[in-house]
């Protein structure tokens, strides 16, 4: 069940429905406004809205979806907990058209920032699947790395944990990041030897190497038992952050299943 996190972002989306620009991408082929879907993840698992104040609603629309596709939970970028705007369906999958661009459109009663974070799936994911995971380890590590907003940053990180040989499974992920005043947006995690781009919504942390400002586990959070979102103990992950504010510090958790 492997899935990678895809986002757009618009720096002053118009009131009336349009397009929102695709943030470039080093896994999906993007072109303006269109991201391509591969065929390895053809399913919508999740979709996060984001606002500066007025959010209305946004629609996932691709050549072969007669009806777009068309949420109305939207989150505010102030909020503490950006999952307020966070559609969670990995139980129940939407299906999209794989080779097709997929684009997202977006309305706001206001011309302001607006971003949109799509989980793009292999397929389905119950609940009952995340109930088998028998997690063995929790690590965690830090970035201190400057953020250019509005993209995928490689943020490289300082494990505070060695692992014992062998492989292992991610089951669970939590980033914060942190600036006086931060709009951390999502995360996903770059494995070195796999294409694989599954990923959260980022939280904020108090300060450098500080507590998450919300403790509260999300579903975005807890993953099921995927062989394909692994690595070895000698290769460990980094990561991908997206933001709207140039955030200075960054914490990761991780929780493993050694599968090998």
């Amino acid at each position: 069940m492997p899935f990678d996190i895809v986002a757009f972002v618009e720096t002053q989306q118009a009131t009336a429905l349009s397009g929102v620009a695709a943030v470039a991408d080093q896994i999906y082929r993007v072109s303006g406004d269109d991201l391509y879907v591969k065929a390895r993840a053809p399913y919508l698992g999740a979709l996060l809205q984001l606002g500066v104040t007025t959010p209305k609603y946004c629609e996932v629309r691709q050549p072969s979806l007669l009806i777009p596709y068309r949420f109305y939970k939207a989150a505010l970028t102030t909020v503490v907990d950006h999952r307020a705007g966070l559609s969670y369906m990995f139980g129940r999958p939407l299906p999209l058209y794989e080779g097709e661009k997929m684009n997202v459109y977006l309305q706001n009663a206001t011309d302001e920032y607006s971003a949109i974070v799509a989980w793009l799936v292999s397929g389905k994911c119950p609940l009952s699947i995340k109930d088998e995971v028998d997690p063995t380890h929790e690590i965690t590590g830090y970035a201190d790395s400057t953020l250019t907003v509005n993209i995928w940053n490689d943020v490289t990180i300082t494990w505070d944990q060695d692992l014992p040989e062998g492989r292992y499974a991610v089951v669970g992920m939590k980033v914060g990041s942190y600036l006086a005043t931060c709009n951390p947006i999502a995360a996903r995690l770059v494995l070195l030897d796999n294409p694989w781009r599954p990923g959260v919504v980022t939280t904020e942390i108090t300060a450098d190497k500080t507590n998450f400002v919300n403790n509260l586990t999300g579903l975005d959070q807890e993953w099921p038992l995927m062989p394909e979102i692994s690595f070895k103990h000698d290769q460990m992950p980094n990561l991908q952050i997206l933001s709207l504010t140039a955030d200075t510090d960054h914490v990761v958790e991780l929780t493993l299943q050694k599968i090998e």
